[in-house]
Formats: C-alpha cells, sequence, structure tokens
C-alpha cells in the first residue's frame, strides 16, 4: 500500500511540474529612434557661469515622447 501511495505521489508530482507552464511569447516591438548632432567648440554658450549648454532643435522630440518614455542627452 506504501509502495503504491509513493507511486501515485511520484507520478503526480510529475505530472503537474512538466505540465503546469506554459511559455507565452509577448513581444511588444517599440523601436527606438536616435539622432546624433556634431556640436563645434564655438557653437557652446554659457547659462549664466552654471552650465554650458547648446540648443538643438528638435520637432521629433514631443511632450508625448518624453512622458512614454526615456529621453537622453550626453
Amino acid at each position: 500500500m506504501k509502495r503504491l501511495l509513493l507511486a501515485a505521489l511520484i507520478g503526480t508530482a510529475a505530472l503537474v511540474s512538466f505540465s503546469s507552464c506554459k511559455k507565452e511569447y509577448v513581444s511588444n516591438y517599440l523601436p527606438g529612434r536616435s539622432f546624433i548632432y556634431t556640436v563645434k567648440p564655438n557653437e557652446w554658450t554659457s547659462d549664466n557661469n552654471k552650465r554650458i549648454i547648446h540648443k538643438v532643435n528638435l520637432p521629433e522630440l514631443t511632450d508625448y515622447y518624453i512622458k512614454q518614455g526615456t529621453f537622453l542627452s550626453t
């Protein structure tokens, strides 16, 4: 009787462990965009001696994209 219960327990454990997980592929393709600008040394300006800045006109970058993801500037 013990062997029968042990065999049933092992069979149930094997059945549960091998059939309980199903891998589902979810792909959210979010293409990134990169913009590369070359800034010459004489194009930098000072901001009250606190920062050195250069303004770039980038109409593709709207407030929506800044709120939805990450915007990096180096």
